[in-house]
């Protein structure tokens, strides 16, 4: 589900679902890409109010691992009070429903934002750098809640921004430093982030923040910003990146023109597509560490650490699962339900996503298809605007819960 504004995916959606919803369960069983294709860019997850007996999770985990598409994935609204700072659940225990953001790093009472920031981890941190980007995003997202007066919103918006003053500051490269994962490390960058909004908000006149700290998914601005995506290794040595892109968009044609590999959307045709889908090639840092290097169990522990360590909130995570790790992880997750938040699982290769956002190839296929590209020239995309383009070009929102599929 997906909001499609000004000719892109401007906003994602989630579904959230009870856990005996079988229909929904079942929503992305078998090739429903071929009948119900509009069903791939559905991002649905089961609540969980308490921890399910073991049949009903094993229920569950069996349909997600059948189905290929890490769906659904998984809320655990009863493990609330125990997970969160206990100023946040003070602040939100009576309200009727709690959600969280289509990514799962943010969870949300109705009518409310979350102030993100990030700090972006360099293979040269130290602690004290670190710190110093904790504490410049800490108030980056403290003034930024300051900013309440939403004038095309109820005043219930404005309510309940002022009462928590939500900060979500994030962390992106977690795996192109090892100094990151650390418990002391994550623990001094998590209590002084707190610090820092306190003596920030005196400052500003407001409230402290009711929770802070948290990871997202970094899909887009880690590979933007040259580091891994978030929490997430690098997903291989060389990749394809697939980006969206609307059949009337001036820079569908100016990519074309210059060799950037281009393909109709899954189920529809070259002459009557609507949305293309571009393709290019991406080499990843040396001494990057890839998906493939980090068993599921070992991505799984790390994201226990930042967790019990860093956020507040929660770490935004896609979890990929191996043929042979399916067991192991389901374990895992049973045996530490009181952590779990919101989480999504992936099988490494075999997953259903035809033209998926990354697909990876060989050192070959990286440099034919540099060389065929090229660098491209941007500025011959005015030699195109000659129109107002501004349709809709769906792109995979979340799935599963998280965003980086």
């Amino acid at each position: 589900m997906i909001v499609v504004a000004g000719g892109v995916r401007r906003s994602a959606l989630i579904s959230l679902s009870e856990l005996e919803d079988a229909e929904m369960r079942d929503a992305k069983k078998g090739q429903f890409y071929l009948t119900e294709g509009q069903r791939s860019m559905a991002n649905n997850s089961a609540v969980y109010n308490a921890k399910p007996s073991a049949e009903e999770f094993l229920d569950e985990w069996t349909a997600l691992v059948k189905s290929k598409s890490g769906e659904r994935g998984i809320f655990n609204r009863g493990g609330l009070e125990k997970q969160l700072p206990a100023r946040r659940w003070a602040a939100i225990k009576d309200e009727r429903q709690i959600g969280l953001n289509p990514c799962g790093e943010i969870y949300l009472r109705s009518k409310q934002f979350c102030n993100l920031t990030s700090i972006v981890i360099r293979p040269k941190d130290t602690v004290e750098t670190l710190k110093r980007k904790m504490e410049l995003a800490t108030l980056l997202g403290t003034y930024q809640s300051t900013l309440t007066n939403f004038g095309y919103l109820s005043k219930k918006w404005k309510e309940n921004c002022e009462a928590e003053r939500l900060l979500g500051v994030s962390l992106t490269g977690y795996y192109d430093n090892p100094i990151i994962r650390d418990d002391k490390v994550l623990d001094i960058l998590k209590k002084d982030s707190i610090e820092t909004n306190k003596k920030y908000a005196k400052r500003f006149d407001i409230n402290p923040s009711t929770a802070i700290t948290c990871v997202k998914p970094h899909g887009n601005s880690g590979q933007l910003l040259g580091v891994g995506s978030g929490m997430h290794p690098w997903y291989a040595p060389y990749f394809i990146r697939r980006v969206r892109i609307s059949h009337t968009d001036t820079l569908l044609s100016m990519a074309r023109d210059q060799g950037v590999p281009c393909l109709p959307e899954v189920g529809q045709s070259e002459a009557t597509a609507t949305t293309f889908v571009l393709e290019f090639p991406v080499k990843a840092p040396e001494g990057a560490i890839f998906k493939d290097e980090v068993t599921a169990l070992d991505l799984m522990k790390e994201w226990k650490r930042l967790k019990e360590h860093f956020v507040e909130h929660n770490p935004s995570a896609t979890i990929y699962v191996g043929p042979n790790e399916w067991l192991a992880v389901g374990n895992f997750v049973y045996e530490n339900w009181e952590f779990v938040g919101g989480m999504s699982f992936l099988p490494r290769s075999e997953h259903v996503y035809q033209l998926a956002p990354y697909e990876a190839i060989t050192r070959e296929e990286y440099e034919r298809r540099s060389k065929s590209i090229g660098k491209i020239d941007f500025s011959k995309l005015s030699q195109y605007e000659a129109a107002d383009n501004t349709t809709g070009a769906k792109e995979f929102a979340c799935v599963a819960g998280v965003c980086e599929v």
